[in-house]
This record gives structure tokens, sequence and C-alpha cells, in this order.
């Protein structure tokens, strides 16, 4: 399931949160790492990604094999714009610099040049690629018991996952993302009524994590100001 947006200076672009193309992000554990700091929840030390040069890390780091090291922390807001910026590069082919902005030499200087739209605009854009690609839309939990946060997101897993069981070919499998997935699994898996009535979230519950996801948003912008 792709997702269309329509930017500021009326360009439209398509983004294809693939499994293919958010494995273009970084390693399974960069993976998760973008997703946390998209959702304005870490500020990280370093990262290597092949979009690294997107941020805004000391210049004297340009240019290495692997990515780069980040010689400071950033608040959660540009944090999450630099990673946001990485997923929209990820899930499209098109040139989108003109939208969030990048890096140029004025002279002898390397300079970043923002975009035609705000960071939150991309932040909140990403937000919804990463839920086509990440999450999906389950109907159902596959267990009622609690987890601890997941520190890496293995794409190539779904995609073997969805090979031995959905009928599809390897190419097939890569271009599916978590979305069609979950929808594709759901249909040949379908749970029985106790399991959907067992896993269920109720208002109440769905509320409550609003309330606590907003708390931690709003703190982690006040303590990065």
């Amino acid at each position: 399931m792709s997702v269309t947006a329509t930017f500021s200076n009326d360009r439209q672009i398509e983004f294809n949160p693939s499994f293919r193309n958010i494995s273009e992000i970084g390693s399974p554990e960069e993976i998760v790492d973008i997703y946390v700091a998209c959702h304005y929840g870490r500020v990280w030390d370093k990262m290597n990604s092949p979009y690294a040069a997107q941020m805004d890390y000391h210049t004297s780091l340009f240019g290495k094999d692997n990515g780069v090291a980040c010689l400071i922390k950033y608040d959660a807001l540009k944090c999450a714009y630099r990673a946001a910026s990485i997923v929209l590069n990820s899930c499209t082919d098109d040139d989108i610099s003109d939208i969030i902005g990048g890096y140029e030499m004025d002279g002898a200087n390397l300079k970043y040049r923002h975009g035609t739209n705000s960071p939150e605009d991309v932040i909140v854009l990403s937000q919804k690629i990463l839920q086509e690609g990440i999450q999906g839309h389950p109907k159902f939990k596959t267990t009622s018991s609690k987890k601890s946060a997941t520190p890496s997101f293995n794409c190539a897993e779904y995609v073997h996952s969805a090979v031995g069981h959905l009928n599809v070919s390897l190419s097939e499998a890569w271009d599916l993302c978590m979305t069609d997935f979950v929808s594709l699994m759901e249909s040949k898996f379908p749970p029985t009524k106790d399991e959907e009535n067992k896993n269920s979230m109720t208002t109440s519950d769905y509320e409550m994590k609003k309330k606590e996801f907003a708390a931690i948003r709003e703190r982690a912008l006040k303590g990065n100001k």
C-alpha cells in the first residue's frame, strides 16, 4: 500500500513503504532507531545509514563508507525531522530535496538548505509511512501478554514468512508492506472467535494509550527545547 502526499509546492509524490524500501533505511536495529526518533522518542548519539549525510553532522565526518558518527545530541524535534527525511528518501525514487531540504556547497562551505515543507509536516508523513511499512493495521493482537520494546525490525523475516505462507515469489514478498502482509496473513489464518474476544483492545485501553503517548511526546518536546 503506497502513501501519496501533495506538498506545498503542488508536487504529488508517491511513497512505497515496502519491505524492500524500509530495509534501505539501515540495519534492523537502525530501523527501530529511526522509527522511535520519528515519534519523538529518542535522541541518538550515532547513526549509520545510507542517508546519514542528511543528518546535521559535523562536516569533517562526511564521506565515510559506513556512515558517520554524530558528535552532539539533538533535541527531539530536530532528531525526528532528520529521521523523517531518511524515511521519505528511502521510500521514493523521486528527488525530494526541494521538499525536505539538503546540503549544498556555498563557495567553500557546506550549508543546509531548508525545504518547502515544515519539519512537522515531514514528520507526520514519515509516521504514516512507517505505520504502513512497519506496523500495519492488524485486526487482532497475536498475544495478550505484555512485551518489551522490540530492539530490531528485520524485513527479511517477514519476506521469508510471506514466501512460506502466502504462496508469493521472493520478489513479490519484498514488494509487500506490513499492511499488505498483515491483511493477507489474517485472511489466510483468521482468528477464532475466542481469540478475537481475548485479544481485542477496548475503547478505554485505546484512549489510555493515546494519553500515554501524548504525555511522553510533551515531556520530550519540553525537555529538549
